[in-house]
């Protein structure tokens, strides 16, 4: 009886002495712990969480918003916008001829557009905006209050390195152009305006004889007419508001109308998708009877703007080239046309020379054509050499 209440005092006593050894051994480890987690501090390390970064430690992570920008930044861009949203909205009134409602869309679609060019680090413009965004960033870019590239690294938070920025990135890709869309949307959820990156602009220009094109020139796109429509609809609507917008109206069956950069006529039933048609493509109108021609002017800046003349299909052109080509009224200067290599004399006219849309007639003054085509001045190869015998020829 003895022996048993002795071994049960030893038992006792050895296991408040494991206790108290995993007591001290527990001990030691936490103060391991912390003396390995002040080691950490120390050298700027800290454990990674999930979502969490492990470069610049927590007190970074509590200063970051979305979109891995510091509160800081974010603060820059949102002074930014709202020192010059009023700005570009005022703008887009006077330039884009729209409400202020819709302007305010515009700039808001285009706010969006940057935030998700910044968080997806799209440096190197692989994000297409839409139509009215697209213009939004031109009108942005040439308006003389701001400065763009400044601007743009503000709102990107990214050093272009003073390289311009393309304002349309690289438009040829309807796939990237898709993938943008739903970037955009996927980010902004119910305030994502889809009927808005659905619209396009139309450009109609009317050729009423003769016209001076240049695709960058603020005149042509004061002068031309602009419709609204969406990349869906067929663009007989598009021409029919353009007809109706006359005086006197007249059909729409009276016209034709050519895409500039196809240099094709436009079947009504195309739809703005189907063309890929943007703000900055012209479309000429015409009437069904008259043929588009190009005049080329010898000895003008080839980067110029470019000489259209819609020339009726049976009637004479020349006294209308003539005038055409003159740079003003005190410009006496006399033309000999030609085309493909042969001289026009005046008597002829589109429907004789079988004439094309887009067709080029040559327009040369009448002195440099008689030096060209002078023996004394031209060797065997053709060369114009220019010599003495000019006031002969």
């Amino acid at each position: 009886m003895a022996k048993a209440a002795k071994s049960s005092k030893t038992t006792t006593k050895a296991t408040k002495a494991a206790k108290k050894t995993a007591a001290a051994s527990g001990k030691e480890n936490a103060a391991s712990k912390k003396q390995n987690a002040r080691s950490n501090a120390g050298k700027g390390g800290t454990k990674k969480k999930s979502g969490g970064s492990s470069a610049g430690g927590e007190g970074d992570n509590k200063n970051k918003k979305s979109g891995g920008i510091t509160k800081a930044v974010q603060k820059r861009i949102d002074a930014w916008w709202e020192q010059h949203s009023l700005a570009l909205v005022k703008k887009t009134v006077e330039d884009c001829d729209c409400i202020e409602a819709d302007a305010r869309d515009i700039v808001k679609a285009y706010q969006q557009f940057l935030v998700v060019k910044r968080e997806m680090k799209d440096w190197e413009n692989e994000l297409i905006p839409c139509d009215k965004v697209a213009a939004m960033m031109e009108l942005h870019e040439l308006h003389e209050d701001f400065d763009y590239q400044s601007d743009m690294q503000c709102l990107c938070d990214h050093d272009f390195g003073g390289n311009q920025l393309l304002v349309c990135g690289k438009d040829d890709d309807s796939d990237r152009e898709k993938a943008t869309f739903e970037a955009v949307k996927k980010r902004f959820g119910s305030e994502f305006n889809e009927e808005l990156w659905n619209t396009v602009s139309i450009c109609i220009v009317e050729v009423d004889g003769g016209i001076k094109w240049d695709p960058a020139s603020e005149d042509l796109n004061k002068s031309g007419f602009f419709v609204d429509r969406q990349k869906s609809d067929p663009l007989q609507s598009a021409f029919e508001a353009y007809t109706l917008s006359g005086d006197p109206v007249e059909p729409t069956t009276d016209f034709q109308f050519l895409l500039s950069r196809t240099e094709e006529v436009i079947d009504p039933n195309d739809t703005a998708s189907g063309l890929r048609l943007t703000y900055r493509d012209a479309t000429f109108a015409l009437y069904t009877s008259e043929t588009f021609i190009e005049v080329k002017v010898e000895k003008t800046d080839s980067s110029g703007p470019r000489l259209f003349y819609a020339a009726e299909q049976m009637a004479t052109m020349s006294k209308a080239l003539q005038d055409l080509v003159k740079d003003g009224e005190g410009d006496e200067t006399e033309y000999v046309f030609m085309f493909k290599g042969k001289r026009l004399y005046g008597f002829e006219t589109p429907m004789s020379l079988q004439m094309k849309h887009f067709d080029i007639i040559d327009a040369i003054p009448s002195q440099d054509y008689k030096y060209q085509r002078c023996i004394c001045c031209n060797n065997a190869e053709g060369n114009v050499f220019f010599s003495q015998c000019t006031e002969i020829c």
